[in-house]
This record gives structure tokens, sequence and C-alpha cells, in this order.
């Protein structure tokens, strides 16, 4: 659990992470405000039984009642704030900080099986890490925080209910990472259904025009019907594997508090225990684990977090071509490849090409399909590099140019075409 929190902290700039890490420093105060009910029940309690109700103890029941109402109403207040800020100004920097990324990488990344991936990542993962990681991984930390102070608090009264106290807090987190590893099994799953459910869908609308004139529905369609299938029986996966372990910790929170009443009682009745620490330490023996029972509701979906952050960092870990050239105005715009060589992984497309194509002249590149047209004026536009022999522009390589220079120099038609629901104007 640590690791995935440490993951999720690592991923956010300075500024989101420091507001997070302000946001669980208030959770601590908030734990506190929260504990201050235990001492504020037992003055009540002890006064009662003792017949010792009078205006100095009700005064302090009711400073340390109003004290840990208002304190964790202002605590709170801050605190969502700043979750808020931190989840959602992370999302939207790494979408910003993936696009720009993706201007740099070579052409060859952006197949239909990444595009799919690439979006899949910049809406539905950084979706889940606004929304759900915020709220997700400031429960887990607040729950378990509050769990800890409390349990110390325990010891105060009682150092046997401590202990106690402090078992079932170890037997809840054994059982977690039970958890985080049965959810494990199926994230990979899940995410990848994700994708690639996203992929489909995506180029089933590229393509509806050609679907449309070809009357391929049934082809395109059973391949979207699929994939929505794959991923409905991976969410269903998901659920399956959480559910039941989450219940289990649900189970355990709610036998812990049973255990401390039982020994509370027993305590009690062999005279090592007063009556007002009994009637407290009732009260308060399920309110222990109430905000770790709350939390353990959220760690199954830290591995989800765990793996949406894994894939945003995949496609920032993804080498960018080097663009740091000068900006070039070439005195002319004349083309020419020298001895070219270009592969695609081991195969083999462009073997020792030699072309010159002058300025204001036109060339057309004529080939079989798979012959390497398109790699050609791909490679001429610097969209990849070239294995062997260079690519020159007015005489200048083109990897000697800045990429905005380059990019100055040529018109493209594409094969395919995206249309901007946008004005040129």
């Amino acid at each position: 659990m640590l690791e995935l929190l440490k993951k999720f902290f690592d991923f956010c700039n300075k500024e989101n992470r420091n507001k997070f890490y302000a946001a669980v420093a208030l959770g601590v105060l908030d734990a506190i405000f929260g504990a201050m009910k235990i001492p504020a029940a037992y003055v009540a309690i002890d006064a009662v039984l003792n017949n010792k109700v009078n205006d100095k103890a009700l005064l302090l029941v009711l400073g340390l009642m109003i004290l840990s109402t208002v304190g964790k109403m202002v605590v709170n207040r801050f605190s969502q704030m700043l979750q808020t800020e931190g989840g959602y100004n992370t999302a939207c920097g790494k979408r910003i900080e993936i696009g720009e990324h993706l201007r740099y990488l070579p052409m060859g990344y952006f197949n239909d099986a990444s595009l799919g991936h690439i979006t899949s990542v910049t809406t539905n993962s950084m979706e889940q890490l606004s929304d759900i990681a915020t709220r997700a991984i400031i429960m887990v930390l607040q729950g378990s925080i509050t769990t800890i102070v409390i349990g110390i608090g325990m010891f105060f009264f009682d150092v046997r209910i401590g202990l106690i106290s402090v078992i079932c807090i170890a037997v809840f987190f054994i059982v977690n990472k039970w958890t985080n590893r049965n959810v494990a099994r199926v994230a990979d799953e899940k995410i990848s259904a994700d994708k690639d459910m996203v992929g489909v869908i995506l180029e089933y609308v590229q393509g509806i025009a050609e679907i449309r004139n070809y009357n391929i529905f049934a082809s395109s369609g059973g391949r979207v019907k699929k994939a929505v299938e794959r991923k409905k029986k991976a969410d269903i996966s998901a659920e399956t594997a959480a559910i039941p372990m989450v219940g289990l910790q649900n189970l355990i929170c709610k036998l812990s508090g049973v255990v401390i009443a039982g020994a509370t009682l027993v305590f009690y009745l062999n005279g090592t225990m007063n009556l007002s620490y009994t009637i407290t330490m009732l009260l308060c023996s399920f309110m222990v684990f109430e905000a770790l029972d709350a939390a353990g509701i959220y760690t199954a979906l830290l591995r989800i977090i765990g793996k949406c952050v894994d894939l945003a960092q995949d496609i920032l870990n993804v080498p960018q071509m080097n663009t740091t050239g000068e900006s070039v105005i070439p005195e002319n715009r004349d083309i020419h490849l020298e001895h070219v060589s270009f592969a695609y992984e081991n195969r083999k497309i462009i073997d020792d090409v030699t072309l010159d194509i002058k300025e204001k002249t036109t060339t057309a590149i004529v080939g079989p399909s798979g012959g390497g047209k398109t790699t050609i004026t791909s490679l001429i536009a610097r969209f990849w590099d070239v294995d062997e022999g260079s690519v020159t522009i007015g005489g200048k390589d083109v990897k000697d140019y800045s990429f905005d220079s380059l990019m100055e120099n040529f018109s493209f038609v594409f094969q395919r075409v995206y249309l901007f629901e946008d004005t040129i104007a």
C-alpha cells in the first residue's frame, strides 16, 4: 500500500504533491479532533457514575465536544479543498505534459493500437486519477491515521485494550495486503480491456463512412461488441475479486470491535477495570475501527490507480526525437536522400535509396502497397529518423533543423484525415 501511495505522490509535480502532503497533515489534526470524543465521553460517564456532575465537568465535556466538532469542520474544509485542487491539477497538468511530449515522438509510435492507448490514458486513466484517486488515497491515509491515533489514545486508558487494538489493526492490514494481491491479478486485464475498447470504438467511428459504403457493419460491429463484452467481463472480474475481500475487511473491523468490547467486560468482571473506563471502552470499541472500515473500501482501488499512473508514465518515458536544432531558412527547397535505409523494427522497408527532388518540381512516388512510398515521404519530413544515410533540404540535414522550422517547409495531405470541430478564423 505504501509503495502505491508513493508512486502516486511521485507522479504529481511538487506543487500538487505539497497540497496532498498538507491534506495528509490536516488529516492527522482531523484524527486528533475526532479522538477528543473519547475523553469527553469518559469525563461525562465518570461524572455521572461518581455523582460529580457540576459546572466544571459540564463545561469540560461541552468544550471538548465543541472543539472536536468545530475542529473537524474547519480541517475537513481545507483538507478537501487541497485534495480537489491537487487531484484535478495533477490530471490536467499530466494531460498537457503528455500532449507536449507526443509532439516530438517518432510518427511510428502513432499507429492504430497506440492511438487507442493514448486516448484511453488521456481520458479514462486521467479521469480516474482526478476523481477516484484523490478520494481513495486521502480516505485510505486519513482512515489509517485516524485509527492509529485512536489506537494510541487507547493506551492512555488501558494498555491491554491498546495492545488488543494494535493486534486487530495488524490483522486488518494483513488482509488488506491480500486484497491488493487479488485485485492486482485482474487490474492488468481491466486496464487492457479499457484500452482495447477505446481503440476499437475510435476506429469504428473514424471509419464509419467506409463501413457504410462497403456494408461491413457485421464485421466491424462484431469487433466493437467483442471489445465491449471483454470490458464488461473485466469489470465484473475486478468487482468479483474485490468485493469478497472488502467484505472480509469489513467483518474484521466489526469483529475487532466485538473483541475489544468482550475484553473490556472480562476486565471489568475480574475487577481490573473500573466502571467508568468500562463504559467508555464499550462506547469506543467500534469507533476505533470506523475510519479504517471506510478506508478499507478504497484500498482495493489503489492497485487500479497504480496502473493508471504506470500507463501515463509509460507514454512520458517514450524517447523523444532530438529536435533541438537550429531555426533554419534554407536558400532553396531541394530535397536529397543519400544512401538512406530504414526498417520498422526488424523489417527493412527502405534499402540504400539515393534520390533528388529539385525545388519547384513535381515528383510522384509509385509502387505496390507496402513498398515504402509513405515511408520515404515520412523520412523526408522527419516523422522518423533514418537508420542509415541522410536526408537534406536546401543542403542542410533535416536533423539540424529545429522541429518548427523544419515543419514550415511542408504541407501535408494525409491518407487518414481527422476533422477538428473548430474554426479556422
